[in-house]
C-alpha cells in the first residue's frame, strides 16, 4: 500500500506554526501529536471542534496516526451533532473551550500544558523525534460536510493521498513551494476552504500558519503583525471588506486569497491597491475539493489546478474531468424523457457510491445522490448515512435510497405530467439506476 508523509518538510527544525509565544518547529509539533494520540479514546471517529488552529491540527494529526477519521461539519449546531451521533455512534469530541457537546463523549485538549500553551514535552522529548510518520494514502483522513443549504449536511470522505495532492496543487499555484509564506486565516479550520488553505498548506505547502482565528479587523492586523513576512492572508469577501473599511494601518502583505462567496472586481481592485499585493480567488466545493484559481483583477477566467481538465465547445462546457478517485467508485445517471426530438427530462437522478473495493458485494463507504427537474437548481439528497456499510448489491440499499429520494424531492408543476406521478417515477428511476450498477458486476 502506498504511503504519504504526515508533513512535507525537509527538516524537523523547520517552522511549522506560529503561536503567541513564538515559532513551533516540526519536531515540537510531532512530539505533541504523539502525546495527544496516546490519550485519544477508542473509536474510529473524531469530531474536532478546537478553535485554536494549531490545536485543531495537533488533533487532526493525532487522529491520523491513530487511524481515526476527522469529522468536520460546516456547522456545529445541536442538530448537526445529533446527525453525526446517529451515523457515527463511536464519535467523541476534542475541545479546547467550553463548547457544548450535548451528551457526546468529549476529550478536553490536555491540560498538561506549559503556561504558553505547549505540552510539557518531557513526556516526548522533541529533540528525540527522528522522523515524520507515514500515513497510508488510501486511509480516510477526514469527512467534510456540506453546508446543508439544499437539505441536511452531506458527508464526503477524503483520503489522505487525495488531500495531500489537493494541498500541494494549491501550494504550487500560489508559489508557496518555491517561497514559504506565513499564513493568517480568518476561516475556521473545520471548513473545507479553511482546512485546505491553512491546515493542508502548513502540512504540505511549506507555509506555517498563525494559530489563532482572527475575526475583527483589529484582530486580523494583530495576527499579521505577529508573523514574519512574506505574509499570506486567507480570507473571505466579508472579512476583506470589513478590514478595508476599518482603514487600519496594515503590515506588509505579499499575497491575498479569497473564497466562500463571489468577489467583486471593485473589492478586488481596492484590496490590491490598499495591500500592495495580488489577490487570488480559489474555486471549489466540499464535494470536489479545489478545482481552479484566478487573479480577479486580471479577468473573469479561471485557471484549472494541476490534474483537473475541462472540455468546451464554443461557449458551452461539455465535460469537466477531475483526477481519478483514489478508491473504487460506481456512478450512474438516469432520466425519464417522453419525446425523442428534444433531450429534456421530466425527472433525473445522479448517484455516486464509493466502495471498499470494486465489487458489487463490497460495502458502501460514501453515497451521494443529486436529483434534477425540481425547480431552479438540483437537490442533494441528505440522510443517506444508513446506506454506509451496506453492500451495493443489497436490495435494501436500493429501497433506502429510493425512499429518501421520494421523501425529500417534490417536483413542481412546471413540466408535463402531474407532479405526484413524477415524484413516484423518481423513486422508480433511482432503483433502476442502482440495479444497473449492480448488473455491471
Amino acid at each position: 500500500m502506498n504511503s504519504v508523509p504526515l508533513l512535507g518538510h525537509a527538516s524537523l527544525d523547520d517552522v511549522f506554526a506560529w503561536r503567541p509565544d513564538g515559532p513551533v518547529r516540526v519536531r515540537d509539533f510531532l512530539a505533541e501529536v504523539e502525546i495527544l494520540a496516546a490519550q485519544l479514546p477508542a473509536g474510529n471517529n473524531l469530531l474536532n471542534v478546537c478553535q485554536d488552529r494549531y490545536r485543531f491540527t495537533v488533533g487532526f494529526a493525532a487522529g491520523l496516526i491513530s487511524a481515526k477519521t476527522s469529522l468536520q461539519p460546516a456547522s456545529q449546531s445541536a442538530e448537526t451533532l445529533r446527525q453525526i451521533q446517529r451515523s457515527c455512534p463511536d464519535v467523541f469530541c476534542l475541545c479546547d473551550d467550553d463548547f457544548d457537546t450535548l451528551d457526546l463523549p468529549r476529550l478536553d485538549f490536555p491540560a498538561i500544558a506549559a503556561p504558553q500553551g505547549h505540552f510539557l514535552r518531557a513526556a516526548v522529548n522533541p529533540e528525540k523525534v527522528a522522523k515524520i510518520p507515514l500515513i497510508p494514502a488510501e486511509q480516510i483522513a477526514a469527512c467534510l460536510f456540506t453546508s446543508g443549504s439544499t437539505g441536511r449536511p452531506a458527508p464526503h470522505s477524503k483520503t489522505w493521498g487525495r488531500l495531500v495532492k489537493n494541498g500541494r496543487a494549491e501550494a504550487a499555484r500560489l508559489g508557496l513551494l518555491a517561497q514559504s509564506h506565513s499564513i493568517v486565516g480568518t476561516v475556521p479550520a473545520q471548513h473545507s476552504y479553511g482546512f485546505e488553505s491553512t491546515v493542508l498548506l502548513a502540512l504540505h505547502g511549506n507555509s506555517p500558519f498563525w494559530s489563532g482565528r482572527p475575526f475583527y479587523p483589529q484582530d486580523i492586523v494583530g495576527a499579521l503583525n505577529a508573523v514574519p513576512p512574506p505574509r499570506l492572508l486567507v480570507t473571505t469577501p466579508f472579512h476583506l471588506a470589513a478590514l478595508l473599511e476599518a482603514d487600519l494601518e496594515l503590515p506588509a502583505l505579499d499575497l491575498l486569497l479569497s473564497a466562500t462567496a463571489p468577489l467583486s472586481g471593485e473589492l478586488a481592485s481596492q484590496a490590491e491597491r490598499r495591500c500592495h499585493a495580488p489577490l487570488y480567488e480559489i474555486y471549489g466545493s466540499t464535494e470536489s475539493g479545489q478545482l481552479a484559481s484566478r487573479r480577479t483583477t486580471a479577468g473573469p477566467s479561471w485557471e484549472l489546478l494541476a490534474d483537473v481538465e475541462l472540455d468546451q465547445a464554443g461557449e458551452l462546457t461539455t465535460e469537466l474531468r477531475v483526477p481519478v478517485p483514489d478508491r473504487p467508485r460506481r456512478a450512474a445517471y438516469a432520466k425519464w424523457t417522453v419525446r425523442k426530438s428534444i433531450d429534456f427530462p421530466l425527472v433525473s437522478v445522479a448517484l455516486c457510491f464509493d466502495l471498499e473495493r470494486d465489487e458489487v458485494d463490497a460495502p458502501v463507504l460514501d453515497a451521494t445522490v443529486v436529483v434534477g427537474v425540481l425547480g431552479a437548481k438540483p437537490r442533494v439528497v441528505s440522510g443517506l448515512e444508513a446506506a454506509i456499510g451496506k453492500k451495493l448489491s443489497d436490495p435494501a440499499l436500493a429501497r433506502l435510497v429510493a425512499d429518501a429520494v421520494h421523501k425529500q424531492c417534490k417536483p413542481l408543476e412546471n413540466v408535463p405530467f402531474e407532479a405526484p406521478y413524477r415524484r413516484q417515477m423518481l423513486a422508480v428511476y433511482t432503483r433502476r439506476a442502482i440495479e444497473a450498477l449492480v448488473a455491471v458486476g
